[in-house]
């Protein structure tokens, strides 16, 4: 893990929800992706839906700023799962979660991400 990320454990310790945590760029190229579970998307599926979905989502935000602030999360709920994409300073990050993760956990996971140095 590179030094900039934030230890993938301490967003895992948040809550046993929080299942896999995807890092990538600000162009969208993944840097790392941590699971703590036996089944995982494809890697190829990470790489290509996760980083590049993420940028051209926080891409397409910034024609917005001046009008609604930045952007400060987006949760995407699936039927099975939901995925909390966010940006700290140098990083995104694409984090799934199972379905019942409570909100207060995803402000504090934004938080921790938001604080990465």
């Amino acid at each position: 893990m590179s030094a900039k990320n934030i230890d993938a454990n301490k967003m895992f310790g948040l809550h046993d929800d929080i299942r896999h945590v995807i890092v990538a760029d600000s162009m969208g190229d993944v840097i790392n992706i941590f699971s703590k579970t036996k089944k995982t998307w494809p890697l190829d599926v990470q790489r290509q839906f996760s980083g590049i979905m993420a940028a051209v989502v926080f891409g397409i935000s910034e024609k917005v700023r001046d009008i609604a602030g930045n952007v400060e999360y987006i949760v995407v709920h699936y039927e099975k799962l939901k995925i909390i994409i966010t940006k700290s300073a140098n990083n995104i990050y694409i984090v799934s979660t199972r379905k019942s993760l409570p909100d207060e956990v995803i402000d504090k996971l934004v938080a921790l991400i938001k604080s990465e140095k």
